[in-house]
């Protein structure tokens, strides 16, 4: 590159920073794992955000959680990070999503966005949050109540493309590194495996959320008509670690019971042991006493038996 082309680069990067919508991320936000300054998206992807009149514009005034999720819920089409491929125009929805991102979203939020029956691409808008942000080993715990979800959103932009299932939208994003032009944060090679293994062994299920559904058994016709709203996720991270600090409390309380037990076992073997010897001993005195009786008695017959004589 040039010195002109860099000097114009580096002059436009100033002049789009100092246009750049900012805002101070809420506290209790729940937190970026990896580079907070570009929520994970590739180069490609946050320049033509951040370049895009939409952002610079209506999303500079949208300074609220529930501002974006206005906008959102009433703009939102489909998920695909570009409009026009040939001239990488941003999408309402990743221009959203960043701008999700630099507010910052609570734990509250997040529920309320996954579960929410207002608009199903402000659910969808939320996974892809996770997926750009959430550590990856904590991936499993917010998708997992989801991946047999059967509300159906659009993600393609063409529009002879066919909506897909949240709970299908919910497996690519477990198993799929790459979305479109833009490619995801790596989940670790063994936790992936035991993602896939577990998807593979239960396939995606419509009849899951059907009231009526038993697993391992076909749901009743009129049951798959009437689908069950998405499910609340009852347990937060903090109640999973709650839960988990119970179970190791209960691990050491049945260690420790099996500890007294084994203690207890041998303290009466060793007393069945004591009173063994003491047992042997007495019987032993008892025998030596006996012999010494002998002893005396053969001793005395000797004597008489050679006075007699």
């Amino acid at each position: 590159m040039s010195r002109r082309a860099l000097e114009h680069e580096q002059r436009r990067a100033a002049a789009l920073q100092a246009n750049m919508p900012q805002a101070d991320r809420q506290p209790g936000s729940l937190p970026c794992h990896g580079n907070t300054a570009t929520m994970n998206m590739n180069n490609v992807v946050l320049t033509n955000i951040r370049e895009s009149q939409y952002f610079l514009t209506r999303c500079a005034e949208l300074v609220e959680f529930r501002d974006v999720f206005e906008e959102i819920r009433t703009n939102v089409t489909h998920l695909e990070p570009f409009l026009q491929k040939a001239h990488n125009s941003p999408s309402t929805a990743f221009c959203l999503l960043f701008r999700l991102h630099q507010i910052g979203v609570t734990e509250k939020q997040m529920l309320q966005m996954l579960n929410t029956d207002k608009s199903q691409y402000v659910r969808a808008i939320a996974f892809l949050y996770l997926r750009f942000t959430a550590n990856p080993k904590d991936l499993w715990d917010w998708f997992f109540d989801y991946i047999d979800d059967p509300s159906e959103v659009k993600v393609n932009l063409s529009k002879t493309a066919r909506p897909t299932t949240i709970g299908q939208f919910v497996r690519g994003l477990l198993t799929d590194m790459k979305y479109f032009d833009t490619r995801f944060p790596r989940i670790a090679v063994l936790k992936e495996r035991e993602i896939r293994e577990y998807l593979d062994a239960h396939p995606f299920n419509i009849h899951a959320f059907d009231e009526d559904y038993v697993e391992g058994g076909a749901a009743p016709a009129e049951a798959a008509r009437e689908r069950s709203p998405p499910p609340v996720r009852s347990r937060s991270p903090k109640d999973r670690e709650r839960e988990r600090s119970r179970d190791r409390e209960r691990g050491r309380s049945y260690d420790d019971r099996h500890r007294e037990r084994d203690r207890r076992y041998d303290d009466r073997d060793r007393d069945r042991a004591r009173s063994y010897d003491d047992r042997r001993d007495r019987d032993r005195s008892r025998y030596d006493d006996r012999d010494r009786g002998r002893s005396y008695d053969d001793r005395g017959r000797s004597y008489r038996d050679r006075d007699d004589r």
